[in-house]
């Protein structure tokens, strides 16, 4: 098994991890002062998207639902799923973007999960293949780019594992969990060393065939840095046409609220 990820964070204190993994700590702003940002950007875009905008169960629970809207000319839609370290958030907070890709006329779809710790991330994961599925079947024919923000990139690349999709645009991600099992993050999760390396998809056997960017903010820590160049090196290995990109200047949060996962998406769907 490649180790992907440097071993250096085996010898660090479990206060050094948290720090590492705790977003808001290198952002200019924390998570609960953009949520905001992330709501007024959603309404914008659903306002935009008007009728085209459709709600829909894909599975049994509440929180099974997939909100989107059809491409209209292009042949592609983008699959989101948002992050919130598998335990917050939730798709109202996912929208931003979507009216520029209705513009466009892209499709564009929100998937909403189970979170911890009602559910563990194995069912997490299938949930967004549900989702996926569902969308297959409602736009036969019809691209589907995936992507995902920090935990949604981790779950993203999951799914990627285990069903075909046409594209990946994964945005600080934590793909290789074993560093969060002595952080607080952990406490809904209930993750072990075994059950973190499992879970952890760049230690999956997979063969990807199509175009992925991975992205990361310049300002993020090393340790989210170092998630994102992990990520991209098992892509490689996997056979895929992947770009890494690191963007200057930008954080954990103003990555997606300065709209690079949409350009990401733009630049897969014009290949």
């Amino acid at each position: 098994m490649r180790e992907y990820l440097s071993p250096a964070w085996r010898n660090w204190s479990a206060s050094t991890l948290e720090h590492e993994y705790s977003p808001s700590e290198w952002a200019k702003r924390s998570y609960l002062e953009c949520v905001p940002d992330f709501l007024e950007a959603g309404e914008k875009a659903k306002a935009i998207l008007g009728s085209n905008l459709h709600t829909d169960h894909y599975g049994s629970t509440a929180r099974n639902i997939v909100a989107w809207s059809p491409p209209t000319s292009r042949d592609a839609i983008f699959a989101w799923i948002h992050g919130g370290y598998w335990q917050d958030s939730s798709i109202d907070e996912a929208f931003l973007g979507a009216g520029d890709l209705a513009i466009r006329e892209f499709g564009f779809a929100a998937i909403e999960y189970n979170l911890a710790p009602e559910a563990s991330i194995p069912e997490m994961i299938d949930d967004c293949i549900a989702a996926l599925l569902w969308l297959r079947g409602h736009n036969p024919g019809t691209r589907i780019i995936l992507g995902g923000h920090s935990a949604g990139a981790h779950l993203a690349l999951a799914v990627a594992n285990r069903i075909e999709v046409d594209g990946l645009v994964l945005v600080s991600g934590i793909f290789d969990l074993r560093p969060l099992v002595s952080t607080s993050i952990n406490g809904p999760l209930a993750l072990d060393d075994e059950r973190a390396l499992k879970l952890s998809p760049i230690f999956t056997e997979s063969t990807f065939s199509y175009d992925v960017e991975v992205l990361v903010g310049g300002d993020e820590s090393p340790s989210f840095q170092a998630q994102a160049k992990a990520a991209f090196d098992y892509l490689v290995d996997s056979g895929a046409s992947v770009n890494l990109v690191t963007k200057e200047g930008l954080d954990h949060f103003d990555i997606i609220l300065t709209g690079e996962h949409v350009s990401s998406f733009l630049r897969l769907a014009d290949r």
